[in-house]
C-alpha cells in the first residue's frame, strides 16, 4: 500500500512547510521543526490502532488490511484477504446494510458513519467510510458488547417506567424554586383528570389553582421546610386538591429530596401521592389506607429485600418476600441468607456477590433457593447497589421460574423423545427454511448420506443430487413453498457417490409467519425392482388379456342388450302399472269421501279394500323399481341441507293414521343438538317411514318410539317397538331382498320382503350404516346413522 503522498496531510499528525511559514511571527521561538511521518511509521501506527482498517479498490478488492481487521474479519493474517474480492470472501454480506453503505459512499463520494447489525456473525459493528475515486477506506469497530449493554439499560428504563405507570398513585417531581411539577406519571390523569400539558401550563400557579384554600398555607410552609432541610428523610403531608371534575379529594404525599442546588439546598422533591378521601371519612379506613399506601416497597407483588453489602444481613423485606419464603418478619431481619439456609448452593451466592461488587448491579442471575418449608425452587435474581445513610446496601427482587424450568426440562425430554421418534422413522426426515438451511434432520440422513452432522449443517438440499436432476428438485421445492406441498422421485447421491432411488415429500409449514419445508425421503429401490418385474408381468398379462378381452367383448354386448331390454321393461311397467293404479287410488278416494254420492256400509267396505289393495300394489311396484335402480347403480342421492326435526314430523303425519288405527302411541325424542344436516331428505324420510311402518305393523299393544340425537359427529336415529321381536337365527336374513322371516308371520302381516333391503341400501348410499337389536317376544330396535 502506498501512503507516502499522504504523509504531509494535516490529519496525519505532521506539519508541512507551508504550516511553518504561516505560523504567527509573534512566537517564533515556539515553532518546532517536525519531521513528516515515514511510510513505515504510518503503517506501524495503523497496525497498532484498536480499530479494523481496510482499503478497497474501486473493483472491491482488498488492497490493505491491518492485523486487527484481519482478526475481526475472521482471518489469521492480512495476506489472507489482500487481493481478494470482498463479496467473494463474504457472500453472506451481499444485500446487507454494509454493502449498501459501501456502494453509496463510492457512488456519491460521501463519507458515512453508521452502526448496524451483521446477522451472519451475530455481531454489531460501527463503520466509518471515507471514499475516493479509486478506493474506499473503512475503519470499523466491533461494538456488540456496547449494544447489548444499551439494550439492557433500555430494558431497565422501560421496566422503571412501567413500575411508575402501574403504581396505584401519583408519582411526581416538584421543583421548589420554579413552584411547578417537572414530572408526573399517568395515574395523575386517570385519577384527577388533568393532562400533563394542563399541569405544566399552570406553572407556578399550580398550588393556587388546585390546593384547597384552607391547606394552601400549610403546603407552602411544607415546601419552605424542604428548602431548609438538610437530611434526606421522608416527609409526609396531607392536603386537599380540586379535581378537573370539580370534586375535592384528600391526598397523602410521601416525599424525598430528588435534587439539590449548588448550595446544597433541596431544589426538587420526589413524591408519591395516594388518595385518602375515604380514610379521612372513617378512621379505620385511615389506618388501613396508611398501611397500604405507606410505601410502594411493601405493596409490590414482587418479593423485595434490602441487605447490607458488608455482611449480607437483611434490613428490610416486603410482605411478598415473607409470603413466598414462608418466614415471619422477626425470623428474617438481622439474619443472612446463609444463616437461614436460603441458598441451596452457597457457591452461587459467592458468585452473585462477586459479580455485584464488580458490576454494581445484577440482572437475570439464576440460582436455586430453599423456603422455610424445605421446598427447593429456581429464581432469577435482580440486584442493585444503593446507599442508605452512607452505607452500601443492595436492593433485591426475584422472579420464581421454577415452573418455567420444569417446563424447559419437559421440553428437553420431549425433544429427546421426538429425536428418538424421528430416528425410528423408516426414511429420511428433514426440516429446512426457505434459504435451504437445514434446521433439523433425522440420524438416518447422516447414515444414508455418509455426511456428518457438522457437514449437513453447512449443506443445501440440492447438494444431495446429481447436476442434471437439480433443476427438477429445485422446481419441486419451489412448488412446496408456493402451493403448500409437493413430492417427487429422484436419485439420492451419498458422499461416496452411490445413487439410490428415493421418493421425497415436502409440506410447507409456517412458524411466526415464516415459511419452512418439512418432509420425508423413502428408499424406493425395492419398489423400483418390483415395478420392473411388474412391467414384465404386465406385458405377459396384456397378451393373455387381449385374447380374453375379445371373448368378453361379445359377452358384454349381449349383457348390454339384456340390460337395455330390462331397463325398457321397467320403464314401461313403471308407466303402465303406476298410471292405472294412481287412477284407481284417486277415484276410490273421491268416492269414499262421498263426492259421487252416499255409500252404504258394504260399498264403503269394498271400496276401502280396493283403495288399500291399490296402495299396496303401488308400494310393491315402487319397491321393485327402487331395488332395481339401486342394484343397477342408477338411483341418485341428492344432498341438500334440511331440518331433521321437520323431516321426522313429516313422517309422523304419514304413519299416525296407521298407529291410531291400532291404538298405538307414537313417542318422539329429538336431542338438543339435532338441527340441520346435508343429505337427501326424501330418502331419509323413505327409510324412516319404512322402519316406523314395520314397527307399527308388528306391534299389537304398547308404543313405537323414534329417537334422534347427535353422537360423535353423526346423526343417530332409532326406531323402537314393543312388538313380537325377531329370533336370533333370523337376524342375518333381515336386510336381504325378497326375504320374510317366517311364512306364517308373513301371512299374518303382508309385505314384499323388499323394505328393509331398500333401507339398508339407501342408508349406505347416504354414507351411513343401519343395524338391529331384537329380543323374541319383547321388541326390536332399528338404528341407522348418517354423517352430519
Amino acid at each position: 500500500m502506498k501512503v507516502q503522498h499522504k504523509a504531509n496531510r494535516p490529519n496525519s499528525g505532521g506539519k508541512s512547510t507551508s504550516d511553518k511559514v504561516n505560523a504567527p511571527e509573534s512566537k517564533p521561538a515556539r515553532i518546532k521543526q517536525i519531521r513528516p511521518l515515514a511510510p513505515e511509521q504510518f503503517v506501524d501506527i495503523i497496525e497498532h490502532i484498536s480499530d479494523g482498517f481496510v482499503v478497497l479498490d474501486k473493483d472491491w478488492h482488498y488492497i490493505y488490511v491491518n492485523q486487527k481487521a484481519a482478526i475481526m474479519l475472521q482471518r489469521h493474517k492480512p495476506t489472507d484477504l489482500i487481493g481478494k474480492h470482498i463479496w467473494t470472501e463474504y457472500p453472506e454480506g451481499v444485500g446487507q446494510p454494509f454493502q449498501i453503505a459501501y456502494e453509496k459512499a463510492m457512488r456519491e463520494q460521501v463519507s458515512l458513519v453508521f452502526e448496524d447489525y451483521y446477522e451472519p456473525w451475530d455481531l454489531w459493528f460501527e463503520n466509518r467510510i471515507y471514499p475516493s475515486p479509486d478506493s474506499l477506506l473503512i475503519l470499523f469497530t466491533e461494538i456488540t458488547d456496547r449494544k447489548r449493554i444499551e439494550a439492557l439499560l433500555n430494558e431497565r428504563q422501560y421496566f422503571l417506567q412501567k413500575i411508575l405507570d402501574t403504581e396505584p398513585g401519583t408519582v411526581y417531581i416538584y421543583d421548589l424554586e420554579e413552584r411547578r411539577n417537572v414530572y408526573i406519571n399517568r395515574f395523575w390523569l386517570l385519577a384527577f383528570g388533568y393532562t400533563e400539558e394542563e399541569t405544566q401550563a399552570m406553572g407556578d400557579q399550580l398550588l393556587n389553582q388546585i390546593i384547597h384554600p384552607d391547606d394552601l398555607r400549610r403546603v407552602s410552609e411544607h415546601h419552605e421546610n424542604w428548602r431548609q432541610a438538610g437530611e434526606d428523610r421522608i416527609r409526609e403531608i396531607e392536603y386537599r386538591i380540586h379535581t378537573k371534575t370539580g370534586e375535592w379529594r384528600w391526598l397523602h404525599s410521601r416525599e424525598v429530596p430528588f435534587a439539590r442546588d449548588q448550595t446544597g439546598r433541596v431544589k426538587q422533591i420526589l413524591g408519591i401521592t395516594h388518595d385518602i378521601t375515604e380514610r379521612k371519612q372513617v378512621e379505620k379506613a385511615l389506618r388501613e389506607s396508611e398501611e397500604k399506601f405507606s410505601k410502594v416497597f411493601y405493596a409490590s407483588p414482587i418479593p423485595l429485600s434490602i441487605n447490607r453489602v458488608s455482611d449480607g444481613r437483611y434490613v428490610e423485606v416486603n410482605g411478598t418476600f415473607l409470603e413466598r419464603s414462608g418466614y415471619q418478619r422477626e425470623e428474617v431481619i438481622g439474619r443472612t441468607a446463609q444463616e437461614m439456609g436460603v441458598w441451596v448452593n452457597p457457591a452461587e451466592r459467592e458468585k452473585m456477590m462477586r459479580a455485584l461488587r464488580e458490576q454494581g448491579s445484577l440482572r437475570n442471575f439464576e440460582g436455586q433457593f430453599r423456603t422455610k418449608s424445605g421446598r427447593i425452587g429456581t429464581a432469577l435474581l435482580f440486584r442493585e447497589i444503593i446507599e442508605i445513610a452512607g452505607e452500601k446496601h443492595f436492593i433485591g427482587s426475584s422472579l420464581d421460574i421454577t415452573e418455567r424450568k420444569q417446563i424447559e426440562e419437559a421440553v428437553l425430554k420431549e425433544r429427546d423423545f421426538s429425536d428418538a421418534m424421528l430416528n425410528s422413522l423408516p426414511g429420511i426426515f428433514y426440516f429446512y427454511d426457505q434459504t435451504g438451511k437445514f434446521l433439523r434432520w433425522s440420524q438416518t440422513l447422516e447414515t444414508v448420506s455418509g455426511y456428518s452432522a457438522q457437514e449437513i449443517a453447512q449443506m443445501k438440499p440440492l447438494d444431495f443430487f446429481e447436476e442434471e436432476e437439480k433443476r427438477y428438485v429445485a422446481q419441486t421445492i419451489q412448488e412446496v413453498f408456493e402451493d403448500g406441498e409437493s413430492s417427487g422421485e429422484t436419485n439420492f447421491v451419498s458422499k461416496n457417490g452411490k445413487r439410490t432411488p428415493y421418493y421425497f415429500t415436502g409440506t410447507r409449514i409456517e412458524i411466526e409467519n415464516v415459511p419452512y419445508l418439512i418432509g420425508m425421503g423413502i428408499d424406493i429401490s425395492q419398489r423400483k425392482r418390483a415395478e420392473e418385474e411388474l412391467r414384465e408381468l404386465n406385458l405377459e398379462l396384456e397378451q393373455r388379456i387381449t385374447a380374453r378381452t375379445e371373448e368378453l367383448a361379445a359377452a358384454m354386448i349381449r349383457a348390454q342388450e339384456s340390460d337395455r331390454i330390462k331397463s325398457a321393461f321397467l320403464a314401461t311397467m313403471s308407466h303402465e302399472l303406476r298410471t292405472p293404479l294412481n287412477s284407481i287410488i284417486g277415484f276410490t278416494g273421491v268416492i269414499l269421501r262421498g263426492l259421487a254420492g252416499p255409500l252404504n256400509e258394504e260399498q264403503n267396505k269394498q271400496l276401502n279394500m280396493i283403495h288399500d289393495s291399490a296402495y299396496h300394489l303401488l308400494a310393491l311396484i315402487n319397491d321393485v323399481l327402487d331395488i332395481s335402480k339401486i342394484e343397477a347403480g342408477q338411483l341418485e342421492i341428492f344432498k341438500r341441507p334440511f331440518d331433521v326435526q321437520q323431516a321426522v314430523e313429516s313422517v309422523l303425519r304419514i304413519v299416525e293414521p296407521l298407529a291410531d288405527k291400532k291404538n298405538l302411541q307414537l313417542v318422539t325424542s329429538i336431542g338438543a343438538g339435532v338441527n340441520t344436516i346435508n343429505n337427501d331428505r326424501r330418502r331419509l324420510e323413505q327409510v324412516l317411514i319404512n322402519l316406523v311402518n314395520n314397527a307399527v305393523k308388528f306391534t299389537e299393544r304398547g308404543n313405537v318410539s323414534i329417537e334422534c340425537q347427535v353422537r360423535d359427529g353423526w346423526l343417530e336415529t332409532s326406531v323402537h317397538d314393543s312388538g313380537i321381536g325377531i329370533k336370533p337365527e333370523d337376524l342375518d336374513r333381515l336386510f336381504k331382498p325378497f326375504q320374510q322371516i317366517d311364512t306364517g308371520l308373513a301371512r299374518g302381516h303382508e309385505g314384499t320382503g323388499l323394505g328393509l333391503a331398500i333401507c339398508k341400501r339407501l342408508v349406505t348410499l347416504m354414507g351411513g350404516e343401519i343395524s338391529v337389536e331384537s329380543q323374541w317376544g319383547i321388541g326390536s330396535t332399528f338404528k341407522f346413522t348418517l354423517p352430519i
